[in-house]
């Protein structure tokens, strides 16, 4: 059995480097906008951002 590896980086940074449609799992634990009385546009923009990018690169199925 391989075994993973865990990284602890800029996720938007790190997923722009991985290939299209090569990722079995991933694993987060993003800021879920805990602070919400102070709502921000660019939250959902940051996290609309990772979360296309986590679709592009995790294997289908």
């Amino acid at each position: 059995m391989r075994k993973g590896k865990v990284y602890t980086l800029d996720v938007l940074e790190f997923f722009k480097q991985i290939s299209d449609k090569s990722v079995d799992l991933i694993v987060t634990d993003p800021p879920y906008n805990s602070n919400l009385i102070k709502w921000d546009k660019k939250d959902n923009e940051w996290q609309l951002s990772w979360l296309n990018e986590a679709y592009r690169i995790l294997k289908p199925g």
